[in-house]
């Protein structure tokens, strides 16, 4: 089996995937990437599909060294002094060395290998979740990681314009929302504040959660038991600056839900830096649903899906 090692893990460099699902009940958080678009892309780049697992890395690459000859792609938020080009398939040469660097306009970049990282799954998934233990472990240096076999798929961008749409995606600061299930626990002027405010993404932000700065005015009504929670939503806690959960978020929490992203912007929020700041603009669940059919459309037409084996 061929192996890739950190030489050098980054600043904070896991495996990733689409993360898991359905197991909510049992209290595992669904985690996998935070910007799926672009592990989605990076994957068909290198012929995997979309759910292979890759390395998601934070505000400073790694450096890996290939024992074997291999294809990869890297993506995601841009690494100006990495030695391979980004949004492209690169053949690399065995025992070759790729170092990553700062990670630049962004936060998360990602290295995806043909055949996929291939540590054990659980509940389905390779995905790490530091905070249980979950999955593998968070890289460290010297970390030696397998890759799974290759489909030796030759897959090319059908169209690069459509490629740079998705890539500028990426950059968005004006993020849509719909009305959450505690919506009504927000008296009007406070919503009118949520959506009439810039909010600064704080720096105690993580995989579990992004939290902002803003106007205080913001409160909610009412006690709330522990419900459901999921990756996108806004939570409203006492201080009244919202969090919105993360993909290693908790699958309940205790907070009034007053809103969550639609999932068309999770990769761009994924991709904003602590003292960047964004807005909400308000739309309805019908609307995100098309926004994420039509994304969804546009990446099969820039670069085709490969089908599961």
């Amino acid at each position: 089996m061929n192996r890739i090692t950190l030489q050098s893990p980054g600043q904070f460099t896991t495996v990733q995937d689409l993360g898991r699902i359905g197991h909510g009940s049992l209290g595992v958080a669904m985690c996998g990437a935070a910007d799926q678009c672009s592990l989605r892309l990076g994957n068909r780049l290198v012929g995997n599909p979309d759910s292979a697992a890759a390395l998601e890395m934070t505000f400073v690459g790694a450096t890996v060294r290939f024992d074997a000859p291999t294809r990869v792609a890297l993506t995601g938020a841009r690494a100006p002094r990495a030695s391979v080009p980004m949004w492209r398939a690169v053949d690399l040469e065995s025992h070759r060395e790729l170092a990553i660097g700062p990670i630049e306009s962004g936060v998360r970049t990602y290295l995806c290998i043909a055949g996929g990282i291939d540590t054990p799954q659980v509940l389905g998934s390779r995905a790490a979740h530091v905070a249980t233990g979950l999955g593998p472990p968070r890289c460290a240096a010297n970390t030696t990681l397998p890759v799974g076999s290759p489909t030796n798929i030759q897959q090319e961008v059908s169209d690069a314009a459509l490629l740079h749409e998705l890539v500028a995606e990426l950059d968005r600061q004006e993020l849509r929302i719909v009305p959450g299930p505690h919506r009504d626990h927000l008296p009007q002027h406070s919503w009118d504040e949520l959506l009439a405010g810039s909010w600064c993404i704080d720096m105690q932000s993580d995989r579990i959660g992004t939290r902002l700065i803003g106007p205080s005015g913001a409160s909610s009504s009412g006690a709330l038991p522990t419900e459901g929670a999921f990756h996108g939503a806004i939570q409203l806690p006492p201080s009244g600056q919202p969090i919105i959960l993360g993909p290693d978020c908790a699958p309940t929490g205790g907070y009034p839900i007053i809103a969550s992203i639609a999932s068309v912007d999770l990769p761009a929020l994924a991709q904003r830096r602590p003292g960047e700041t964004i807005r909400f603009t308000p739309t309805s669940i019908e609307e995100a649903q098309r926004l994420a059919r039509a994304r969804k459309d546009l990446m099969n037409r820039a670069i085709a899906p490969i089908q599961e084996p």
